[in-house]
C-alpha cells in the first residue's frame, strides 16, 4: 500500500466556519467585507502588517497556468496520496487539488474544504481555505491559503498491527466520507500544536 492515502475530500460550507476556527474565520470576513459590488478584492488590501499578525502562515499561492500547477501551499507533502479504492479516484490528492485551484480561479469563489490522509502511523483531519484576489476585481491572479491540521491521531490498534496489504478499507462515515479514527489527546495535540495555527488559541 502507498505511504500515503486520502480517505476523503469534501467540500464545506463556508457556514462551518465558526469560533472553532478562528484564522478561517478572520480570513473569511475579512475578504468579504473588502468585496465591493460584488468584485474582487485585490492583494493589497489584504495582505497588511495587521492581517499578517493575525494570519502568520497564510500562504499566497499563485493560480496555475497553461503550462504548470500552482504550488499547494502546506498541502504539498499531500500530494502524492492516492486514494483507498483506485476505483473511485485514479488520480492522486495533488491532481484533484490543482482541479479545485483552477475551479476557484474559474468562478472567483471561496472555497472550504476538508481532508483526510492516511499515512503510516496516523490518520490526519485536514481543513483548507482559498480566497481568490483580483487586481481588476474580476480576474483571478493570485489564491491566499489558509490550512490548518484539525486532527491527527494514531491508527487503530486493529490496523497498527498488521502489514500494509492485509490493513482493512476504512469503513463508510454516515455523511458518505470514511470514518476518521478518535485522536488520542496528547499525540493529537502535540501535533496540532507544531503543525496547526500557531498563536491561535486552542479551544
Amino acid at each position: 500500500m502507498p505511504a500515503l492515502v486520502w480517505l476523503a475530500k469534501r467540500p464545506l460550507p463556508l457556514a462551518a466556519i465558526d469560533g472553532a476556527d478562528p484564522a478561517l474565520e478572520v480570513a473569511l470576513r475579512a475578504w468579504a467585507e473588502r468585496r465591493v459590488d460584488g468584485l474582487l478584492p485585490p492583494r493589497c488590501v489584504l495582505d497588511t502588517p495587521q492581517l499578517r499578525l493575525l494570519l502568520p502562515e497564510a500562504e499566497w499561492l499563485a493560480p496555475p497556468s497553461p503550462d504548470e500547477p500552482a504550488p499547494l501551499g502546506r498541502l504539498e507533502a499531500l500530494a502524492t496520496a492516492v486514494a483507498a479504492r483506485p476505483e473511485a479516484a485514479r488520480r492522486t490528492l495533488g491532481e484533484l487539488l490543482h482541479e479545485d485551484q483552477r475551479t476557484v480561479r474559474f468562478t472567483g469563489s471561496a472555497l472550504l474544504q476538508e481532508l483526510v490522509v492516511r499515512g503510516p502511523l496516523a490518520v490526519e483531519r485536514w481543513r483548507q481555505l482559498l480566497l481568490p484576489t483580483a487586481d481588476d476585481g474580476v480576474r483571478v491572479k493570485e489564491l491566499l491559503q489558509l490550512c490548518r491540521l484539525v486532527e491527527s491521531g494514531p491508527l487503530p490498534a486493529s490496523t497498527a498491527g498488521l502489514s500494509r496489504r492485509e490493513s482493512p478499507a476504512p469503513r463508510p462515515a454516515p455523511d458518505g466520507g470514511d470514518a476518521l479514527p478518535a485522536a488520542a489527546p496528547d499525540v493529537g495535540d502535540a501535533r496540532a500544536g507544531s503543525r496547526a495555527w500557531r498563536g491561535i488559541p486552542r479551544r
